[in-house]
């Protein structure tokens, strides 16, 4: 028995590297089976693996499993950890980005309230975990609509992002790319541009010009130009993002695929606007 724990715990961390669901999945199933052996159900051990295992569900799309397996998580934590609990948190916090995925925002705000509540009770205001979870509430907001109470939430986000002794440049990107798409929404042009460029900027600079995020980010940035009336300079940075993917993934790839996608896209749709004006 031990040996095919270990033999599982090494094809997981295979199958987890390769992004494999055919085997990810029916590879955790039966972990869980020495988990729950060596633990018992009630437990933070067998709820992480139950975690896993909802995650896997709602990255294949899986649903109704994921939604069931992270609710039988939290129901365990609550009754072993309490509901003020940093664990149940995550499994609470992780249901609520289920019912985003699916669209199901009331239920997902109403899940991310509760794991923003169950943060400051165990872990305090100035916790990354409870701030993650302020912007993944503001990110339900933006699906709703709600700029205004979304906006707040994200700037919060990044005021702690970046008085943090040690910078986590990825998610100090990731809100700045939020609040970008925040002031999109709000056809804020001038902010949402200076708000991607920076986020651009910062991921040029840590990460490099090769990095996929650069590209993603640079890519978002010529967008918000290009609404912002900017044609020129717009187009110039999509192209930019076929150079990189190119150069960095390969002309066949998915990420050179989309950028000229993209770059087609908005070639087409400023030849329309111009022929109208």
């Amino acid at each position: 028995m031990g040996d095919r724990r270990k033999e599982l715990e090494a094809l997981l961390e295979e199958a987890e590297h390769e992004g494999d669901y055919t085997k990810l999945l029916p590879l955790t199933l039966e972990y869980g089976n020495y988990v729950e052996e060596e633990y018992g159900k009630k437990s933070l051990e067998y709820t992480s693996w139950m975690n896993d295992l909802g995650t896997i569900y709602r990255d294949i799309g899986a649903y109704e499993d994921s939604e069931k397996t992270f609710l039988e998580a939290n129901d365990i934590l609550a009754e072993i950890e309490t509901k003020d609990g940093p664990n149940y948190a995550t499994s609470v916090n992780n249901t609520a980005g289920l019912y985003r995925r699916m669209k199901r925002y009331e239920d997902a705000e109403r899940m991310f309230a509760e794991s923003i509540r169950a943060y400051r009770a165990s872990l305090g205001e100035n916790h990354f975990l409870f701030i993650s979870a302020l912007n993944n509430l503001g990110l339900v907001y933006q699906d709703e609509g709600r700029y205004d109470e979304a906006e707040p939430l994200h700037k919060r986000c990044l005021e702690f992002l970046e008085n943090e002794d040690e910078k986590n440049v990825i998610a100090i990107g990731t809100t700045l790319n939020n609040l970008g798409t925040l002031y999109q929404h709000q056809e804020r042009f001038a902010e949402a541009t200076a708000a991607l460029q920076k986020a651009a900027d910062l991921y040029g600079r840590e990460l490099g010009e090769d990095h996929p995020l650069y590209a993603t980010s640079l890519n978002n940035l010529a967008y918000s130009r290009f609404l912002g009336g900017d044609r020129v300079e717009a187009l110039k940075e999509f192209g930019r993002v076929v150079d990189i993917t190119k150069r960095k993934f390969g002309e066949g790839s998915s990420y050179h695929t989309s950028a000229v996608r993209n770059l087609s896209i908005i070639e087409n749709m400023a030849k329309e606007l111009k022929e109208d004006t």
